[in-house]
């Protein structure tokens, strides 16, 4: 739809006449994915009730092109970069599609910011500098919200879920050419590093908290197959990123947003199923 004909629509979104805003809302759900950054140019005229009734059509269009846009992943072959990928599209689709801030921007001025201040730090400090010196921690107030899985959302307000928070720690550090990969125990998603040839767990959710993996045996509550199995093996992107959607389906589930649930549920299923296609 031509641009053009956009106020003469939103002006109408509202009239007295049932007929004429079914008509409009009709044109609106079919302008496209352009609609939410067209509609910037006309926000004089939106107001409350007009957006409330524009809203339904935005949030549809940003399912419609998440959807449509999340087998670009596929085609990324790199391990870190493909799990960007998917954190952008995800940022995208909840922050909007009108927003042309890049996942990427924020991870790299942190990235940035620590190798002026600290050199020649290592993983260990870089640890310190984002969950002490700048604060990103957990959020446990309101763990469930879906914004919590959003990396954009968790450097801006310094707190998000452990998963989102030990990505941020694994690509901030992959900017700064550090080996931190992700052990992904059942119960909670550590970041992982590897210091005189020790595994040390970093509980980004708490701080940054180093577990020694030699801590860890000694409780008594770890076997030694299972120390084997999680703490010596890497969490792969395809893992980290059903990961993500299952926290989202969660998350929408909880909130009781069924459409948003049902959209992550569909994008899991249809993610897992070509995942165990290409390892066959």
């Amino acid at each position: 739809m031509d641009k053009d004909q956009l106020q003469y629509l939103v002006e109408l979104i509202d009239d007295e006449q049932h007929e004429v805003r079914e008509e409009i809302l009709k044109k609106l759900s079919n302008y496209g994915y352009n609609l939410e950054n067209d509609l910037q140019t006309y926000s004089d005229l939106l107001d409350k009730n007009r957006l409330n009734l524009i809203k339904p059509i935005i949030e549809e269009n940003r399912r419609k092109w998440l959807y449509k846009n999340w087998i670009s992943i596929f085609f990324v072959n790199d391990k870190k970069e493909k799990i960007e990928k998917a954190l952008s599209l995800i940022a995208k689709f909840q922050y909007g599609l009108e927003n042309n801030f890049e996942t990427s921007n924020l991870l790299d001025e942190l990235a940035r910011e620590f190798f002026i201040y600290f050199p020649f730090g290592d993983e260990v400090d870089l640890a310190k500098f984002l969950f002490q010196n700048k604060g990103i921690t957990g959020d446990k107030k309101d763990y469930y919200n879906p914004l919590n899985s959003n990396v954009v959302y968790a450097i801006k307000n310094r707190r998000g879920i452990p998963l989102t928070l030990a990505l941020i720690y694994i690509l901030v550090g992959y900017r700064l050419d550090m080996k931190i990969e992700g052990c992904d125990l059942p119960t909670h998603f550590f970041a992982k590093i590897n210091v005189d040839n020790e595994i040390i767990l970093v509980d980004c959710f708490n701080g940054g908290k180093l577990i020694y993996e030699m801590d860890i045996l000694k409780t008594g509550n770890v076997s030694e197959k299972f120390a084997v199995s999680f703490l010596h093996q890497d969490a792969d992107a395809e893992t980290i990123i059903k990961r993500i959607l299952n926290n989202l389906l969660n998350a929408y589930k909880s909130k009781k947003e069924e459409e948003n649930e049902m959209l992550f549920k569909k994008i899991l299923e249809e993610f897992t199923l070509s995942y165990s296609d290409n390892k066959k």
